[in-house]
């Protein structure tokens, strides 16, 4: 997929994990802990530079229904949060860089 760069330098490849038929477990559990965001956040950027792309999309349809409670609609709040304080790291070691 990353060759089509190769025909449009401005073309975005973003990953989307989630989506309609995704079960807000997965999610809930991912927000159960600190730890679970944090380790989630380190392992998607990880993922996302490997495999060169610019963002992610986390499409969760919708937190706080589809069995998932209401504190899981501030805890993914809180989780963007931990996100983006992960995002702004070194793309080659993973260091938090200054801001």
């Amino acid at each position: 997929m990353n060759s089509l760069r190769d025909h449009n330098e401005d073309l975005n490849m973003v990953l989307s994990v989630g989506g309609w038929t995704m079960d807000s477990e997965a999610w809930s559990n991912m927000l159960r802990s600190r730890e679970n965001m944090e380790e989630f956040a380190k392992e998607a950027i990880v993922f996302l530079r490997f495999h060169d792309f610019d963002g992610i999309d986390l499409d969760w349809q919708y937190p706080a229904f589809r069995k998932s409670t209401a504190e899981d609609k501030e805890r993914f709040a809180d989780f963007l949060e931990v996100r983006e304080r992960d995002r702004q790291t070194d793309r080659r070691t993973g260091v938090p860089t200054d801001r």
